[in-house]
């Protein structure tokens, strides 16, 4: 499982931190709520929006992943560890 840590300095990397312990546990509806409180508290967090999809995607809610990992696509672009998932490109792509 690959998920990412939030960077330093950012405004919500306690929520995404507490999502990528709950994903690495299976805990997926749990997952989404930290990584949604993430993405509130900084919007600019890709990290928490690529995490957010994997909670997403997971919980089967394909519309929103897509949603999720396409603003993650959008804030991480240049960034080719992160940009490269399969998972990611599979919702971005046309």
């Amino acid at each position: 499982l690959q998920v990412f840590m939030a960077p330093d300095g950012s405004v919500g990397p306690g929520h995404n931190e507490e999502g990528v312990t709950h994903a690495e546990a299976g805990h997926w509806e749990a997952e989404e709520g930290d990584v949604r409180h993430a993405v509130e508290a900084d919007s600019r967090l890709a990290r928490a929006q690529f995490n957010l999809g994997l909670a997403l995607e997971k919980l089967g809610k394909h519309d929103e992943a897509k949603a999720a990992f396409e603003r993650a696509a959008e804030q991480g672009a240049g960034t080719s560890k992160f940009t490269e998932f399969p998972v990611l490109k599979k919702h971005t792509s046309t």
